[in-house]
């Protein structure tokens, strides 16, 4: 059995499934921005702002800082930053199961990877803070 129990979701359910995978995002998304602001020299502008910032996360800029995540971790995130886009621009009785088990599914694991690339990426901001 995955996180979320498998029976048949209504509405509510949905909504509230919805809101999670959302505000998942969306906190990933305020340290990407953060990073940017501090070490990319801004947030990326324009209308795919979005999608620009979290593949700038994989970049590797010299004498700045490495990749802050995974090229793999890119892929799967984008997959939560088209939720997202889904999210707030439908109605939530148009939410449908099949279309985010998948996300529910690989939280955890999006989590673990996520959580894995941060760690490496303080160990670099501490080693630079070191030879200050």
């Amino acid at each position: 059995m995955g996180i979320v129990e498998k029976r048949d979701k209504n509405t509510f359910d949905l909504r509230a499934i919805g809101s999670i995978l959302h505000d998942f995002y969306c906190g990933i998304e305020r340290i990407f921005e953060r990073i940017a602001k501090e070490l990319n020299g801004g947030i990326p502008e324009g209308e795919d702002w979005h999608r620009q910032l979290l593949r700038d996360m994989t970049l590797d800029i010299k004498v700045v800082r490495p990749p802050v995540v995974s090229e793999e971790l890119e892929k799967i995130l984008n997959e939560y930053l088209r939720f997202r886009h889904v999210f707030r621009n439908i109605y939530g009785f148009s939410l449908e199961w099949r279309f985010i088990e998948g996300l529910v599914e690989r939280l955890p694991m999006t989590l673990n990877m996520l959580k894995k690339d941060i760690e490496d990426f303080c160990v670099f901001l501490e080693n630079v803070s070191r030879s200050l």
